[in-house]
């Protein structure tokens, strides 16, 4: 049998990540017959705030994201799972960010492996089915890095000095789709330090002027842009009633021990032990099991040891290791507590160049003791194993009802039925209002309800309509609009 010629296998490795992000579309699919709060707060609410100019509160402050969900939406229309199809398409442009990556770092044949840990992660497949922002720092990260190992320093042509402007963009608007991706920036300062080192460009040159200029100016043009085009950028910034603002969302700036104790033990347990923690409801994640632990403290380990070695790839992988530490630690230095792993997500960006680090030191053809060589390989191997024998695991999560499930949406047999029954008797003129055990009306959640309707009439072309609701404040119909948050007369 002949060997496929290296142009085959080329072709072969660019076709991976469509094909790998398959996986991610069945995922995501098997998760439409429900829909939690927070992301119709994500994806419906805060879109339909900001389709008015208007942020809902301080805490919901990722405005990237429903920048993005809105232009999408006033494109192509509305529907209660649009926001999936949005995730599923960052998640395949992180794949061939990533597939980018390996292949400038790797050969083609050992960068896939890597590539398959990344897509066949089930931390990263299950925050992609969630309609909210958690996990989209790690394809960001993926489209920064790609940018940076395309510039070339030593001539910064106008293209190069274009990618340093939208490498400057995207940061910032990953920043403000998950506040989170600001604790990239440290470690993606040291892999741009790498970038030019291996370049042989001079640290301090009059082109860097040109080059620092240009990416500040595109680091700061979505942030101005934002409060621009909002009726009320100040509380973006800050909301006093909330006290959150951009950047922060629902955290709390502070420190207390136990509170940090805590919160390190939530996050460490959803890692190797089972998902406990808000919104992360995945019983068996990355490391869980001896596979995983086993894996992860060889590549880990491999990773360090080569740190120390190989100062070539010295910078690569202090970078990672950065990103480990200011992801366990920062999050959970909040006062609010009990973070969980999805504001930790970094830890897992990091785990990937620790794999790829350790998978292309064991498999090369330098390596001097084979044996060796085949024993490290094969412990790299029970991490994409431990992915595989997750699948199952992963599958029952998102097919599993959830604590988190909205009221106003579980009316039929599937959300989308149920936002479709109340867009017609809305436009019928009946009257949104939530009766208790004994028949009588009380107080409800109408603002996630409101801004399905609303938007979807709106962004799928219908005529607008007043969509009513008692008030259970004076017992009279009123006409919703996004004013009666924005003012509190209902409370959030």
């Amino acid at each position: 049998m002949t060997k496929p010629k290296p142009k085959t296998i080329e072709v072969g490795y660019w076709l991976l990540p469509l094909l790998l992000s398959l996986l991610q579309l069945f995922v995501s699919l098997a998760s439409t017959h429900r829909i939690l709060y927070e992301e119709l707060a994500e994806s419906v609410r805060n879109v339909f705030w900001l389709q008015h100019g208007l942020i809902y509160d301080g805490k919901s402050s990722n405005v990237g994201w429903y920048a993005t969900l809105l232009l999408v939406y006033k494109t192509f229309g509305f529907s209660l799972f649009t926001a999936k199809f949005v995730r599923l398409v960052l998640h395949l442009l992180g794949l061939y960010c990533a597939a980018y990556v390996l292949r400038r770092a790797l050969d083609v044949k050992r960068a896939i492996a890597p590539l398959i840990l990344i897509a066949t992660s089930p931390i990263l497949l299950y925050f992609t089915t969630l309609q909210t922002s958690n996990g989209s720092d790690i394809p960001y990260a993926a489209i920064c890095l790609a940018l940076i190992m395309s510039i070339q320093f030593p001539a910064l042509a106008i293209v190069d000095l274009a990618k340093i402007s939208l490498l400057g963009a995207a940061a910032m608007w990953a920043a403000m789709t998950y506040p989170i991706f600001l604790l990239y920036f440290p470690s993606l300062f040291f892999v741009l330090l790498w970038r030019i080192q291996q370049t042989g460009a001079r640290f301090i040159d009059r082109r860097n002027a040109l080059a620092i200029g240009a990416g500040l100016t595109g680091f700061l043009l979505p942030l101005i842009a934002t409060l621009v085009a909002l009726r009320m950028p100040q509380l973006l910034i800050h909301d006093p009633r909330t006290d959150a603002g951009l950047f922060r969302s629902g955290g709390k700036i502070g420190f207390d021990l136990a509170v940090f104790k805590t919160s390190i033990g939530i996050v460490l347990t959803d890692l190797f032990v089972h998902g406990k923690s808000y919104y992360f409801e995945l019983r068996h994640s990355d490391f869980t099991g001896w596979f995983g632990v086993i894996g992860f403290v060889f590549t880990s380990g491999t990773a360090l040891y080569l740190c120390w070695k190989m100062k070539t790839a010295r910078l690569l992988l202090l970078a990672a290791f950065v990103l480990l530490l200011i992801n366990l630690i920062a999050p959970n230095l909040s006062t609010a507590g009990n973070q969980g792993l999805r504001r930790c997500t970094g830890i897992l960006t990091a785990s990937f160049v620790f794999f790829a680090a350790s998978w292309n030191f064991y498999t090369s053809a330098s390596f001097k003791n084979i044996w060796l060589g085949r024993i490290g390989s094969l412990l790299c191997l029970l991490l994409p194993l431990n992915n595989l024998l997750s699948f199952p695991s992963l599958l029952a999560a998102v097919r599993a009802p959830s604590d988190y499930e909205a009221p106003w949406f579980e009316t039929r047999e599937t959300p989308t039925a149920s936002l479709a029954d109340a867009i017609n008797a809305t436009a019928k003129g009946a009257v949104l209002v939530c009766f208790g055990e004994q028949q009588n009306p009380q107080p409800c959640r109408y603002q996630e309800i409101y801004a399905g309707i609303a938007g979807s009439r709106l962004w799928n072309g219908l005529d607008k309509i007043d969509i009513k609701a008692l008030d259970w404040n004076t017992g009279q119909e009123i006409v919703l609009t996004p004013s009666l948050w924005t003012e509190y007369h209902f409370p959030h």
